[in-house]
């Protein structure tokens, strides 16, 4: 059995290695996902897609300037989650806002999923690592289901997923029959599933696809977006959260493209396509991408790319992309059509020391992490002590009372129009 839980991670090296042992992997895979046949029914459908333009973004900055930040920024409002020994965040790998509860998850570090209330107090956790009822092996991604009022955690290695109420509270679980590797859910409570692991050979209807809408009982009836394994288990730069749930509609921006789909239950549309004119990367370059040329050509050439974190407001949308080895953030307004790019925010206002990039928004209003640590590092900058003199008391008292290893502390904001 453990050579079994072994092999989910060995097998993408393994394959990479030796593409003819397809037919081998199949009888692995099989094997593993033993029971797959119960989630099989009839060819699932190719989920159709809107061909018409998406929303041209230009970018007509390539090593940009920094933006000022009182230029840039409307209303704040900061959320600073409890802190315990019980429950420390280390990183936020998706945070969802649902009802009267900020469900945060931390993959790598806590290996959980912590709830707080609305003011930041915490309720329960998540973190039951092990083999029983309520319990996994790994936290490969979590969503939360709006239409059923669940959370779900996906474990990889125990090839299961777990089901919550909103106080964290176990329901049930259920076995899993084929690769993915991210999840997110539909307003329907259909679930929008993501695979750029290895891929699903033992089931010959969606082997040559990586994303999937299935049921409820996790039968895939739509797949889209054809599965180029030899390329993507040979390049893995980009991040894992290419499913984005933004206030239960759903997101997707591919890899290898500049681009952002919404993703309906019977179809996907384009939204967004940046436009970063001759600092595209070739379409030649990603016949055979490799990760060290990747990032070679990336700090050495004119060239830019967007790595997939995007968040949308009324007012704006944000998109986080690349360019010489660095972060380039980039607002689009839709309404003015105009845009406005930065590598990193200057200046200062009377509500705000930082200002991290959002990674999704809330109510109409962009969500940004605020680790403590990082601004315990900034107190004792001259430039700093000078600019706390013009904060707001609140402000003043927030970062006074920080210390390194307090849990994060949310900061919600709305844009300013661009003159």
């Amino acid at each position: 059995m453990r050579r079994l839980t072994l092999l989910l991670f060995l097998l993408p090296f393994l394959y990479s290695c030796n593409y003819f042992e397809k037919d081998s992997t199949k009888k692995k895979l099989a094997h593993l996902f033993k029971g797959y046949d119960t989630v099989r029914g009839q060819d699932p459908l190719l989920l159709p897609q809107d061909n018409g333009p998406s929303l041209n973004v230009p970018v007509s900055v390539g090593r940009a300037e920094g933006l000022d930040i009182k230029d840039m920024v409307d209303s704040v409002h900061y959320v600073r989650l409890a802190t315990s020994n019980n429950y420390l965040i280390g990183h936020v790998d998706r945070i969802f806002i649902h009802k009267d509860r900020i469900i945060i998850l931390d993959r790598y570090k806590a290996r959980g999923v912590f709830i707080y209330d609305l003011h930041g107090n915490f309720l329960n956790k998540i973190q039951r690592i092990g083999r029983g009822p309520g319990e996994y092996i790994e936290v490969t991604d979590a969503a939360v289901n709006y239409a059923k009022n669940e959370i779900t955690i996906f474990d990889q290695r125990g090839r299961h997923l777990l089901f919550y109420d909103l106080d964290g509270k176990f329901i049930s679980d259920r076995p899993v029959y084929f690769q993915f590797v991210e999840l997110a859910y539909l307003p329907d409570g259909n679930a929008v599933l993501l695979n750029y692991s290895l891929p699903n050979f033992h089931m010959k209807e969606i082997a040559n696809y990586n994303l999937f809408i299935v049921d409820k009982d996790l039968k895939v009836r739509y797949k889209a977006c054809t599965f180029d394994y030899e390329k993507d288990l040979a390049f893995r730069t980009f991040g894992k959260n290419h499913l984005t749930n933004i206030e239960n509609e759903v997101y997707f921006t591919p890899r290898y493209k500049d681009s952002v789909l919404a993703i309906h239950s019977t179809g996907c549309e384009g939204k967004y396509a940046l436009d970063f004119g001759a600092r595209k990367i070739p379409p030649s370059f990603w016949q055979h991408p490799d990760d060290l040329q990747f990032r070679s050509f990336m700090e050495i050439g004119d060239r830019e790319i967007f790595g997939g974190v995007f968040s949308i407001t009324s007012q704006a949308v944000f998109f986080q992309a690349m360019s010489y080895g660095k972060d380039h953030y980039i607002f689009y307004f839709p309404k003015s059509r105009k845009t406005a790019s930065c590598s990193f925010f200057t200046g200062s206002s009377r509500e705000l020391l930082t200002l991290p990039a959002p990674i999704t928004s809330y109510k109409d209003k962009f969500l940004s992490i605020i680790y403590p640590a990082d601004i315990i590092k900034l107190k004792d900058d001259k430039r700093v002590i000078e600019l706390m003199k013009d904060k707001t008391e609140d402000l003043k008292h927030l970062i006074n009372s920080l210390n390194a290893s307090d849990n994060p502390v949310l900061l919600f904001f709305s844009m300013k129009a661009p003159k």
